[in-house]
């Protein structure tokens, strides 16, 4: 009897849970039904969740693979029938991101340098210079690489120059006689493309890897211009490119020589892109008081410069009674706008913010000569989707990050609360320049929130007075530096600018002004430790939700935040040990919990990336609990092991005796008291180490190289041995 009480009951409790899984299916679909119009949105997102796929892989998948999946995803879109057709048109378009990630790596593959070649004679094709305070950066399209056969040369290569080697003897020290286009000869020095600084980091050679760049190194000899001796293939797109490049860099040198100091290398950067000779102080000013993102041309500066064209041109037609009644000046002034916007895109670089601020102002002045409205929270998932599609890459830039969160946000809020910040002509000057400030700290509020989770992940800084610093310095950008760079544009032709520029530059040094003095107030920026990768999703995914949905249910995404928090407090995992690719710069954590640099420079990239991974403002401090000497270091670590920092091979007939964990310069072969062992060809296979101690005592060992797995862009030497 109890065996058949207990069955009844189990199947109650089944019946139940059936019942309450069908009232939650039906719920569910009730709420998609209603939403219906807001799928589209969501497009951009399965594309970006293929392509993070993609890159996520440990080996390059088989080319098959993505085509394989997109044929079989829309065969069942095509044949399937309700719940299986939506499940093929998601799946269809997360194959379509694998896909076009799989595509773009094929079509940007170029030879990469595999191990650093010494001083070798160096000629190609200039194609870049980036015009920094202390050195140039040039980039080239090499034709020969000391002896490197023709068929491994990269297809770009960047080198560093110092401004002395530059400018020959004799010569004035302004005067640089290199030109884009021109071909060069020198010595130098090529390295492959760096692998990340400790496991986990950010993947610089990626990046590379996408602009087709196969090594990067630095310039020991005075570059002299000649004939070019082997032909580089100049297609009509990089002959496009270099002319571009040139005419690029003549303006920043025409704003410059006009407006002197740090305000001409900003007012470049603002009119084309040119961020290499703003100084390292003025940088740092503005990401402390929140205005970093000024120097990236985003929608703030192409919304500017074609609203300016925009309106200028109209307000000036209408002027024209004749004009103003018969003829469509609100269209020829949307078509001007839109040729400005789209020369201000090719001058200022294309970066991928300034790649989607075009695209949705295309898409806004294109909506006015077709009497419609567009700016819309479709025109962000289309601008997405389109860049997504054609570059992939741009998934892992921050910078498409950054401005597509913000501007999410932004759209989403003003779709609410739009109409009361609307200004009203029947109201007073007052109450109009009220609303307008209303508007500017309401949107530097929303933007800042909303990029504040990426501003973390990546740069491990917040800056806490940035609606301050925007609340001061956007009136000026908005009525006064963007309308006198667009009219500076206008009349360069004619060799009427220089007045223009210079009260451009008036605003610029007020604006640098007011960024320098908050970033000085006390408290400006907060230093934050490294947070996991999963609470970055957590916060994204949880964003979407609250952004693109309509009904109520949206709400729950702010369920991240917490998520997010808990995730960062129970899953960060801090390294005992980090050491990089070369073993030159060493840090551990000692007994008492600090971080601090054993061996290397403090100030060089490396260790300033993990002072910042460790939420310090300033550089790693030297360990005082060290024994050192020419041949090595040794020093206590956290969990009561001993760390043995080996430069010298014959350190080892000590510190063999007393480490537990060997971390050295040279091979090892025999090591009986260490239970770790990282050696010159641990470091030369696998790149920058980094050891975790377990609370149960275990070392667990992460590899740079292994993290970024067999890809393309790897360059291990596995992939080349």
């Amino acid at each position: 009897m109890g065996d058949i009480a207990g069955n009844s009951a189990i199947a109650r409790f089944s019946s139940a849970l059936g019942l309450v899984a069908a009232d939650i299916v039906r719920l569910v679909t009730r709420l998609l039904a209603a939403e219906r119009p807001q799928f589209i949105l969501w497009a951009p997102v399965f594309l970006g969740l293929g392509i993070a796929l993609y890159f996520a892989l440990p080996v390059e998948p088989v080319v098959a693979a993505g085509v394989v999946a997109l044929v079989c995803f829309a065969w069942v879109c095509r044949r399937g029938r309700g719940a299986e057709r939506a499940f093929g048109a998601v799946a269809l378009i997360i194959a379509l991101g694998f896909c076009s990630a799989q595509w773009r790596t094929a079509w940007q593959a170029a030879p990469i340098i595999h191990k650093t070649t010494g001083a070798v004679a160096i000629s190609g094709t200039l194609l870049e210079i980036e015009e920094r305070a202390r050195d140039l950066r040039l980039q080239l399209a090499p034709t020969v690489i000391g002896r490197l056969d023709h068929q491994a040369l990269p297809a770009r290569i960047r080198l560093t120059l110092r401004r002395a080697a530059a400018v020959p003897a004799g010569t004035a020290p302004q005067t640089l006689p290199l030109a884009i286009g021109d071909h060069i000869s020198l010595r130098g020095v090529v390295m492959p493309p760096p692998a990340p600084e400790r496991p986990g980091g950010f993947d610089y050679g990626r990046m590379l890897w996408f602009e087709r760049i196969g090594g990067i190194g630095y310039a020991i000899s005075q570059p002299v211009t000649g004939p070019q001796q082997n032909a580089v293939a100049t297609g009509f797109l990089m002959r496009g490119g270099i002319w571009l490049a040139d005419k690029r860099l003549h303006i920043a040198r025409h704003v410059r020589a006009r407006i002197e100091g740090e305000a001409g290398a900003v007012a470049a950067a603002l009119m084309t892109g040119d961020r290499a000779a703003i100084p390292e102080a003025v940088t740092s000013a503005l990401r402390d008081s929140g205005l970093a993102h000024l120097l990236a041309i985003s929608g703030l500066h192409m919304g500017l410069l074609a609203g300016t064209i925009f309106f200028a041109l109209r307000g000036g037609l209408a002027l024209i009674p004749r004009v103003a009644l018969y003829f469509p000046i609100k269209k020829w002034a949307a078509i001007v706008a839109l040729a400005g916007a789209f020369g201000y895109l090719l001058i200022s670089g294309g970066s991928v913010p300034t790649q989607r601020a075009f695209l949705m102002s295309a898409l806004v002045l294109l909506a006015v000569l077709c009497d419609r409205s567009a700016l819309s929270m479709r025109t962000v998932a289309f601008a997405a989707f389109l860049i997504l599609l054609l570059t992939p890459e741009a998934l892992l830039q921050v910078g498409f990050q950054m401005s597509f969160a913000a501007v999410i946000a932004l759209i989403a809020v003003y779709e609410r609360l739009g109409p009361l910040l609307r200004a009203d002509p029947a109201q007073g000057p007052l109450k109009r320049l009220t609303v307008f400030f209303m508007a500017i700290g309401l949107t530097s509020l929303i933007a800042g929130l909303a990029t504040a989770p990426f501003a973390i992940f990546h740069f491990h800084r917040f800056a806490d007075y940035g609606l301050i610093g925007n609340l001061l310095a956007m009136p000026l950008v908005s009525a006064w530096i963007m309308p006198c760079a667009v009219l500076a544009f206008v009349l360069m032709p004619f060799g009427m600018d220089g007045p223009i520029l210079d009260l451009m530059g008036w605003g610029i040094t007020l604006m640098l002004q007011a960024a320098q003095m908050v970033a000085a107030w006390p408290g400006a920026v907060t230093i934050v430790p490294a947070l996991p990768q999963l609470s970055l999703i957590m916060v994204v995914f949880g964003g979407l939700w609250l952004f693109l949905w309509r009904g109520g249910w949206r709400w729950a995404g702010l369920a991240a935040i917490p998520a997010a928090l808990l995730i960062t407090i129970f899953l960060t995992d801090r390294p005992d040990l980090i050491v990089d690719g070369e073993g030159r710069n060493l840090a551990v954590r000692l007994p008492d919990g600090e971080l601090t640099l054993l061996a290397g420079r403090a100030g060089s990239y490396g260790p300033m990336r993990w002072a910042a991974a460790e939420g310090k403002a300033a550089a790693l401090p030297k360990a005082d609990a060290v024994q050192c000497d020419r041949l090595g270091c040794i020093a206590p670590m956290r969990g009561g092991y001993t760390v043995a920092y080996v430069r010298d091979s014959r350190a080892l007939v000590d510190d063999c005796r007393l480490a537990d964990i060997i971390v050295s310069r040279q091979p090892v072969r025999h090591c009986p008291s260490a239970a770790m062992i990282v050696d010159y060809f641990d470091l030369w296979r696998a790149g920058a180490h980094s050891l975790h101690i377990r609370s149960d005592g275990a070392i667990i060992r992460r590899m740079a190289i292994a993290e970024r797995g067999d890809r393309p862009w790897s360059n291990s030497p596995a992939r080349y041995r």
